[in-house]
């Protein structure tokens, strides 16, 4: 999903549905929510960082992966830059080079190899990488859920054309009826879903 792809892929008429859009984009007309994940924290279980904030102090010292979308860090690294700690970033492009396979799941082989020392993640990458990594990993979730304005934690729907409201109504019954399938498929991929997000296609009634 890489700058445009609303425009250029659901307003072009290239397909009708987008899956896993924020719930609350402006762009879109979305479903109610079937998930909800945050950004984490993944580092080596054998480092024992017992890292919980991003408020950790050792961030200064340590070398901090971090996703870049489009030209942008995502959300949690603005914290971190807030606080002047910058050199120590380093960025892993969610998107890759057009064409590239699984781009996401560089930064997450970093931490494996130890080439940094914890990264801050989009939770669905987190959680699908680490269970294909020989190497075990933490993956605890961003504390705290917001800086400033800026939230890390995000309701996930499906998305529609603004104004296409009997096609999200359809889905939206369909994500309700097939509920604990989604859930027994986001479990089995290993997304981290905060405690109130376990059962959110559940709670969307």
């Amino acid at each position: 999903m890489r700058r445009g792809f609303v425009r250029n892929a659901l307003n072009a008429g290239v397909c009708d549905v987008i899956m896993a859009m924020p719930a609350e984009s402006e762009m879109v007309l979305a479903t109610r929510p079937y998930y909800k994940s945050t950004y984490v924290f993944a580092s080596r279980k054998d480092d024992d960082l017992k890292l919980t904030s991003l408020n950790d102090s050792r961030f200064a010292e340590w070398r901090v992966g971090v996703q870049l979308a489009g030209n942008d860090f995502v959300p949690p690294a603005h914290a971190l830059a807030a606080r002047g700690i910058t050199g120590t970033l380093i960025p892993f492009s969610l998107y890759g080079a057009e064409g590239e396979a699984n781009p996401q799941a560089k930064i997450m082989e970093a931490v494996a190899r130890g080439d940094v020392d914890v990264a801050i993640v989009w939770g669905p990458f987190a959680g699908y990488f680490a269970k294909k990594i020989g190497t075990p990993l933490e993956i605890v979730p961003v504390s705290p859920s917001s800086w400033r304005s800026m939230p890390f934690t995000f309701s996930i729907a499906a998305a529609v054309r603004k104004g296409d409201a009997e096609l999200r109504d359809q889905l939206d019954g369909a994500l309700q009826h097939q509920c604990t399938a989604i859930q027994a498929i986001l479990s089995e991929y290993g997304l981290p879903q905060p405690a109130d997000g376990r059962t959110e296609c559940a709670n969307s009634h």
